[in-house]
């Protein structure tokens, strides 16, 4: 059988199709402050759904997964020394694998953002202008924390004035 009825694992593809929700939500909004707004909101909805779907919910029938509806929970004689050689390196790993990923994207970022420095200093210095279809008033739209709208290419002229 491709899928097992299972609480928790319902609960959990429930939860991943709200959450797939809340980001088709806050892309279909164009006005950032409702945007903003309704995102909370939703977000809250999401938590606490999540929460009943995937921990409260389960506990309340049975489940395959250990420690839920009469079956037995992780306990000391669960992994033998063997399977303790392998299961607690095999943690340690991933988890420095995910701090050195983490350091990584802050590393980009701290590059990014000196990059938006200088560009904002070139903007501002020869009063650049975007063409970009997302400029509300021809003005640069994101001078601040994005400078490239968004991911697309903007076109920049000098202005006269």
């Amino acid at each position: 059988a491709p899928w097992v009825n299972d609480p928790q694992l319902n609960g959990t593809a429930a939860s991943l199709l709200i959450y797939a929700a809340y980001f088709i939500l806050r892309n279909a909004i164009p006005d950032d402050s409702k945007r903003a707004r309704l995102a909370a909101v939703y977000g809250i909805f999401a938590f606490v759904m999540m929460i009943v779907f995937i921990m409260v919910l389960p506990k309340m029938t049975d489940s395959l997964h250990p420690g839920k509806g009469g079956n037995p929970g992780f306990n000391k004689y669960d992994l033998d020394a063997n399977m303790r050689m392998v299961f607690y390196p095999a943690v340690i790993a991933w988890t420095l694998l995910g701090v050195w990923m983490m350091s990584l994207r802050v590393r980009i970022r701290k590059i990014e953002w000196k990059n938006e420095e200088k560009l904002n200093s070139t903007v501002n210095r020869y009063n650049l202008y975007c063409l970009c279809t997302r400029s509300r008033d021809g003005r640069h739209h994101a001078i601040g924390r994005k400078n490239l709208c968004g991911g697309c290419r903007c076109f920049y002229f000098v202005s006269d004035s």
